[in-house]
């Protein structure tokens, strides 16, 4: 009898466990550009990334990063065709302005970034995080004007 208590709290026990040891893997989070998620409308054309690497480890730090983007959220996955690829970036910065082809206007883009820690090891960001461009000028402006 005393078995068939225990077994449900034992098992609740490494449930536990296993979810504290997820939660302490080194990770990439809070993906943002221009200080916001995900947001939508932008007119800057070289918009700021920024990130925070989430690593529980005694000294852990970021030396290194690397910034993707595409406009396809599949080929950023599979690392294909990228629009913009910072390469590897030997720094503890986790801002970056964009420096690569120009946005175009009404585009949505995807990005994500890689890091590495004190240590030379890859912590692969398994988040994306999107931005829209917005009008950006008066130029892209296409509407009627209705005088009636």
């Amino acid at each position: 009898m005393l078995s068939n208590l225990l077994r449900p709290s034992v098992f609740v026990f490494f449930l536990l466990c296993s979810h504290a040891f997820a939660q302490s893997l080194p990770q990439v989070k809070n993906l943002k550009t221009e200080y916001l998620i995900d947001p939508i409308g932008l007119d800057n054309p070289k918009p700021r990334l920024t990130w925070q690497m989430d690593d529980a480890r005694m000294g852990a730090q970021q030396t290194a990063y690397r910034i993707s983007l595409n406009i396809d959220s599949v080929a950023l996955t599979q690392g294909k065709n990228n629009f913009w690829d910072t390469g590897w970036l030997q720094t503890s910065t986790s801002l970056k302005t964009y420096a690569g082809p120009t946005l175009k206007p009404f585009t949505k883009y995807f990005w994500k970034v890689e890091l590495k820690d004190q240590k030379g090891n890859l912590l692969k960001g398994k988040k994306i995080a999107s931005f829209e461009m917005g009008m950006m000028n008066g130029k892209n402006w296409r509407g009627m004007m209705d005088c009636r």
